[in-house]
């Protein structure tokens, strides 16, 4: 589950209550991972929307930036991408006075032109079971290992050196771009974070020993013989 999703949306606390084991962390991409843990099964990437983010980010065009990198996270991590809306449609023509078919080519468009599903849900008790239920049908009785989702954007020689150096960084095991950012702030330059020990490393907000180690392993390990 994203982590700014747990903060507000009320569903880790109901998943918990059918005793589902929740992991909260930063996603790339969606608010929902749900990983499978069977090789004929595909796990889900979900995108849950209530009634005034969907107007604001259809307004934004936040959605379609959303949309994007939920596709290319599911591609590269092979999982089904789903939106889960919780909201009448009714309600939404009411206080928006949008047209109606404006908003049906909105859901056509993310069906046929993205391959994302929608599926509507009247509260956020029903989109928690509706998540048990799914993460059920893909995990069973056994715990599916949790495979990092990875969106990393290449380095272009249009972006600034800071940019470019935070793309180089979030390719690291478990950097997102927070992450990244933070790192360089702390040690200023990229030199610096790949000469740094593991202690080192641990001084940045959000790195513990685990992760330290990861990265540390990686840029000192011989990789070619």
């Amino acid at each position: 589950m994203d982590s700014r999703e747990s903060a507000s949306s009320g569903i880790k606390e109901l998943l918990e209550k059918e005793n589902v084991k929740v992991m909260v962390m930063e996603l790339p991409a969606g608010d929902y991972y749900i990983p499978s843990a069977y090789e004929n099964l595909q796990g889900y990437l979900i995108e849950r929307k209530k009634g005034p983010d969907f107007v604001h980010s259809v307004a934004t065009g936040r959605l379609w930036d959303q949309v994007k990198r939920l596709m290319e996270v599911s591609k590269d991590s092979n999982l089904k991408c789903l939106m889960i809306f919780e909201e009448s449609l009714a309600t939404i023509k009411k206080f928006t006075q949008w047209n109606t078919k404006a908003i049906a080519g909105i859901l056509s468009s993310l069906y046929a032109d993205w391959g994302i599903d929608v599926v509507f849900m009247p509260s956020k008790y029903w989109s928690a079971l509706f998540i048990y239920q799914l993460a059920k049908r893909v995990q069973g009785d056994k715990e599916a290992k949790v495979h990092p989702l990875r969106r990393v954007d290449k380095a272009s020689d249009e972006d600034p050196p800071f940019v470019q150096a935070r793309k180089v960084l979030e390719g690291l095991p478990n950097i997102g771009p927070v992450v990244a950012e933070r790192m360089l702030r702390h040690f200023g330059s990229l030199k610096r974070i790949f000469n740094a020990t593991i202690e080192e490393l641990m001084e940045v907000d959000g790195i513990g020993r685990t992760k330290a180690e990861k990265i540390f392993r990686l840029i000192n390990q011989k990789v070619v013989d």
